[in-house]
């Protein structure tokens, strides 16, 4: 989901029914290694533009991810969730993860071997056609 201009603790919100208070996103934001966050001048209270320039893609990724988890839903989709993320970033994304999947519902769309590491069942598509089904552990036994 894209961002849109406004705060970025608005964008972390976007469409939630909030019992989360100012506490619970802080824990998102060091869960998360969004410690940017805590480095601009205003927090959660800087604007950020409708066109996403002023952050980097990590940084838009992980502003995403702290709106999922505050939603907390029963399924998660993730696309290439670590695709513009350092190696620190790429750790505590699996972590979340790891943390998520046993209360919900964790589908990773990834090309990231390290992601699958932790996963119940791996699926290979090629050209939408599924050509492979495994789990994590036989992947890691064929190798």
């Amino acid at each position: 989901m894209p961002l849109f201009g406004g705060t970025i603790l608005e964008n972390i919100t976007y469409g939630i029914n909030s019992h989360n208070n100012k506490t619970d996103i802080l824990r998102f934001i060091k869960k998360t290694e969004s410690d940017f966050v805590n480095k601009l001048p205003l927090g959660t209270n800087t604007v950020i533009s409708s066109d996403g320039k002023s952050l980097s893609g990590g940084e838009c990724q992980k502003v995403n991810l702290m709106r999922a988890l505050l939603k907390s839903p029963k399924i998660y989709l993730f696309d290439e969730p670590t695709s513009n993320m350092d190696s620190i970033s790429l750790q505590a994304m699996q972590s979340v993860i790891n943390e998520i999947k046993g209360k919900s519902t964790v589908i990773l769309i990834t090309h990231n071997a390290e992601m699958i590491r932790n996963a119940e069942i791996v699926l290979k598509m090629d050209n939408g056609i599924l050509t492979e089904r495994h789990t994590s552990r036989n992947l890691v036994l064929q190798q």
